[in-house]
């Protein structure tokens, strides 16, 4: 009601056609938001999928070893967000100054994307043992966990990445990419899983794959030249001299 009174709003004053605009954007971003959500949920699934048919103590050192890797990460996910909301703020990029902008807070993203990583990753090769040992009592578990925690980590620090990439493509308000980036990272993890032989460390290495897809792909769009990226990270001269002397005074 408070609401209401200082932002007063009424469904039935507003125009048919901007009624009708507003409804359209909603869904239309709303409905690659949800294909995205599906495809990522899929790509999880038929990899849990896949470990319970290798038996009970591969799920089980499944479960960890995507509890050590992929629960921590998601730490990272303040990245993300941090730079949807920065990004969005400097939408569309129409002048240098917000384009200078865009670029420090995409760089700075994906370096504190993969530092994070990098440190959650340090902190798990120091505390293993105990790590391992607070999760499982199962000796059988924990050492086929700790066999499997080499590319674990690798696909922890790449998921570091993707979470950033995925953040700045929503920011950018590039709603059909960043669906078209998680479904093809997820129809390619569950090609995989159908090619390469049943065992943990093809499951991994599909979900390593599935992880750096994210970030390739969103790499390809950030530089490809289009909207709303064009001309983003393809500055002029005097564009690039501002970029550099300015960079520092940028806050995130």
């Amino acid at each position: 009601y408070l609401l209401h009174k200082s932002i007063p709003f009424n469904i039935l004053t507003v125009s048919d056609v901007k009624l009708k605009e507003a409804f359209t954007s909603y869904f239309k971003a709303g409905g690659l938001i949800l294909l995205r959500t599906i495809a990522k949920i899929s790509a999880y699934t038929f990899t849990s999928s896949a470990a319970a048919r290798l038996g009970t103590i591969p799920m089980a050192a499944y479960s960890l070893t995507f509890n050590l890797g992929f629960t921590a990460a998601q730490l990272c996910e303040s990245v993300s967000v941090a730079a949807q909301s920065l990004l969005a703020k400097n939408m569309p990029f129409t002048s240098n100054e917000k384009k200078i902008s865009a670029k420090h807070i995409i760089v700075r993203s994906l370096q504190v994307g993969f530092f994070v990583s990098l440190g959650l990753v340090s902190t798990t090769i120091m505390n293993m043992d105990k790590l391992l040992a607070s999760m499982t009592s199962s000796v059988e578990v924990r050492q086929l966990a700790l066999s499997l925690m080499p590319i674990v980590l690798v696909a922890q620090v790449i998921k570091g990445v993707s979470s950033a990439t995925g953040g700045i493509l929503l920011g950018g308000l590039d709603w059909l990419w960043s669906s078209i980036s998680m479904q093809i990272a997820s129809a390619l993890c569950v090609g995989l899983l159908f090619i390469l032989p049943p065992s943990l460390q093809s499951i991994w290495i599909a979900l390593t794959a599935f992880m750096s897809t994210q970030v390739l792909v969103a790499a390809y769009r950030i530089l490809s030249g289009n909207k709303p990226w064009n001309d983003l990270f393809s500055f002029n001269h005097k564009t690039n001299h501002l970029y550099n002397t300015n960079l520092s005074s940028v806050k995130i």
